[in-house]
């Protein structure tokens, strides 16, 4: 039996104990540490948790997770931090991997590890979110990134280090069961992350334009449907892709309602919006 890697896994979760077990089971032996955060639930997620790691706090949701672990590394114990969504199953062969990547790479800030979206409990094979290119930044060195709680915009190497991304296989990609429904993933896209990502872009000053409401999402729509081979995937296909393009609606949406409303320009280290109850809920 392999000692497990110095690694401190971070999870946070809200209400996702049908994938919780099999998330936290995959990392028990694997890493050295597991830092679960609970975002409040009212399911069985936090004593689920307790089963698996002793390390475990509850604080007030958030609609993303970069704040919770940006807030989190200050407490591991390692310097390699592994950054784990609930609904993720990672199989043991990407563990090999890492390993050996570990090895190969002693000067690496972070490594982009294969990713694997899972709709409807299936795997995707087309569109944005399908793609074989796909890879989740999601292992890092806390003393050679730059962490910022900003969506999508976690991390950046320091200058001197590099990013490594592994490359994927039948075996060894991060299974992410990424949503049941088109209705949560409209929730999700048009709602808690457009209103983020509209957040991130104004404040590095991006303004509302025809361009920014009509162009930019039919070029994502035709992205991820020509480009992405969404087509193969027939009327799943085409729906999902609508679904990016409507994210970059709404996205334009939510800039112009800061313009309207003459906000300031919001700073990026928000990390909540004034925004009603349920949509704060992660």
């Amino acid at each position: 039996m392999k000692d497990p890697l110095p690694i401190s896994a971070i999870v946070v979760a809200r209400n996702e104990a049908r994938h919780l077990e099999a998330c936290l089971s995959a990392l028990v032996g694997q890493v050295d540490e597991i830092l679960f955060v609970d975002l409040q639930s009212t399911d069985s997620s936090l004593e689920i948790a307790r089963r698996f790691t002793p390390h475990t706090t509850v604080r007030q949701p958030c609609p993303i997770p970069e704040p919770v672990w940006l807030e989190t590394t200050q407490k591991a114990r390692n310097s390699w931090l592994l950054l784990v969504d609930p609904d993720e199953h990672y199989p043991p062969t990407l563990f090999d991997d890492i390993r050996q990547a570990l090895a190969e790479h002693p000067q690496a800030a972070a490594f982009r590890l294969p990713w694997l979206f899972h709709f409807k409990g299936k795997p995707l094979r087309g569109t944005i979110w399908g793609s074989p290119r796909l890879a989740k930044m999601c292992l890092l060195h806390r003393q050679r990134c730059q962490m910022k709680p900003i969506l999508h915009c976690f991390t950046n190497p320091l200058p001197g280090y590099e990013t490594i991304i592994l490359p994927r296989r039948d075996d060894n990609a991060i299974r992410h069961y990424w949503a049941d429904s088109y209705c949560s993933l409209l929730h999700r896209h048009l709602a808690r992350y457009a209103f983020c990502d509209a957040r991130r872009l104004r404040s590095g000053g991006t303004r509302f334009g025809l361009g920014l409401l009509f162009a930019q999402p039919w070029r994502q729509f035709m992205h991820s449907l020509r480009d992405f081979d969404g087509w193969r995937m027939g009327l799943r296909g085409l729906l999902l892709s609508a679904i990016f393009g409507l994210h970059h609606v709404a996205v334009a949406i939510y800039i112009l309602g800061y313009q309207l409303r003459g906000h300031a320009t919001p700073t990026q280290n928000q990390t909540q919006p004034a925004e009603p109850a349920q949509r704060r809920a992660a």
